[in-house]
């Protein structure tokens, strides 16, 4: 049984992290996507949302982009 529960461990190569989004973030998120042609997940939304902020910031160079954002 603990091999098995390893493999399942194994699937996500990116650690998930969990965060507490205050109401006005949650809202102001909510709005962002009523605006996308194609809703995305909120998880794929946060994820956009700050690789966005940070490639304007200069913190995440574009070119660097992981093509591993699954959840």
């Amino acid at each position: 049984m603990t091999a098995i529960m390893a493999k399942k461990k194994d699937r996500h190569l990116n650690p998930k992290i969990g965060v507490h989004m205050p109401p006005d973030l949650r809202t102001a998120l909510g709005r962002y996507l009523d605006h996308l042609e194609i809703r995305p997940k909120m998880s794929e939304a946060v994820r956009h949302v700050l690789r966005k902020f940070l490639e304007e910031k200069g913190y995440l160079d574009a070119k660097d982009r992981r093509g591993d954002d699954d959840d």
